[in-house]
């Protein structure tokens, strides 16, 4: 019975550990000022951190169980080592089963792979004020957000100039680029490349964003086609 109560103390355990884990880093993460946007640092507790949180949980729920009842069985330690065994394997399963939909091919690291090069424009009439204020941009492919290793900007002529690279990760064709023309105005492109796209020879065609976001009321709106905001892209292999 000794097994059967620290399984169910681990089970209680990992739950409460998760819950605690989650909550506390989040809490002390925004009091220290981390940034909330697009809601990672509440994905990065409850995914991140709190497995951990759960597995201390269960550990010391199971031990707990087992130590109090050190005095009802003959082998308090072959109990141990079954609840052990049993947690690992229930968590090694459930991070397998969770993951089993997530990994997708990727491009070797050390060799050639697809780089994004991207131009932005923006005519001043969509410039936001302050003037120089820097954007941010993202390129949301599968499961993560990928940031350009290079960025230039220039401001001249009426228009302002990005330009920059971002090497893609995944062979994976559901590919969104998100452009930050201020705090809370972000403008989505949907690349339509394939899961394994060719190199061109030159620059596309410029385009307008799909839809742009509104963080502040968190709606969104399919961008105009006199849009001030468009880009155009270029595949290179390096």
């Amino acid at each position: 019975m000794t097994v059967i109560y620290a399984l169910v103390a681990a089970l209680f355990g990992a739950a409460a550990g998760w819950f605690a884990s989650s909550f506390l880093f989040y809490v002390i993460a925004v009091a220290l000022g981390a940034s909330e946007r697009e809601g990672a640092l509440a994905m990065g507790a409850v995914f991140g951190v709190g497995p951990v949180g759960a597995i201390v949980g269960a550990v010391a729920g199971a031990g707990l169980v087992i130590y109090l009842r050190r005095g009802k069985q003959s082998s308090p330690g072959r109990a141990a080592l079954i609840v052990l065994a049993i947690v690992a394997a229930a968590f090694y399963g459930g991070y397998t089963w969770l993951n089993a939909g997530t990994y997708r091919p990727q491009f070797p690291e050390a060799g050639p792979r697809p780089v994004l090069n991207f131009e932005i424009e923006v005519a001043d009439a969509g410039w936001p004020q302050p003037a120089d204020y820097d954007g941010r941009i993202e390129l949301h492919s599968f499961d993560r957000f990928i940031y350009p290793d290079r960025i230039d900007q220039q401001h001249e002529a009426g228009l302002h100039r990005v330009s920059g690279r971002i090497p893609l990760l995944h062979k994976y064709e559901h590919r969104q680029f998100a452009y930050w023309l201020s705090m809370s105005e972000v403008y989505y492109f949907n690349l339509k490349l394939p899961a394994v796209p060719d190199a061109q020879d030159d620059f596309g065609n410029w385009f307008v964003a799909d839809h742009v976001g509104d963080r502040n009321s968190g709606t969104s709106k399919p961008a105009a086609p006199d849009s001030p905001v468009r880009m155009r892209m270029r595949i290179t292999w390096q």
